[in-house]
């Protein structure tokens, strides 16, 4: 299922937050690659660019962040309210 991100709205599958790999290729826990991607100020630009992508405002976005904070650690629980996005 697909995640969004809360700053450019991005789809991600929930699944490839288990193999992400730091600029210094470290492998990322799963916990470390949520809390980057579900970061508003860090984004899916930071896990695959080591930069935070650009912010785009939009309901997208703006939902994903309010479900992150609700949801916290439930990526399986965001992923299913995120498919009626």
């Amino acid at each position: 299922m697909d995640i969004y991100c809360p700053r450019c709205s991005e789809p991600l599958d929930t699944y490839e937050l288990h193999e992400q790999i730091d600029s210094n290729g470290r492998q990322l826990s799963y916990t470390e690659a949520r809390k980057i991607f579900f970061n508003p100020k860090l984004g899916c630009g930071q896990l695959f660019n080591d930069q935070p992508c650009e912010l785009i405002e939009s309901e997208t976005t703006t939902k994903t962040r309010i479900l992150a904070e609700l949801l916290g650690d439930d990526v399986d629980g965001i992923a299913a309210i995120s498919s009626d996005f």
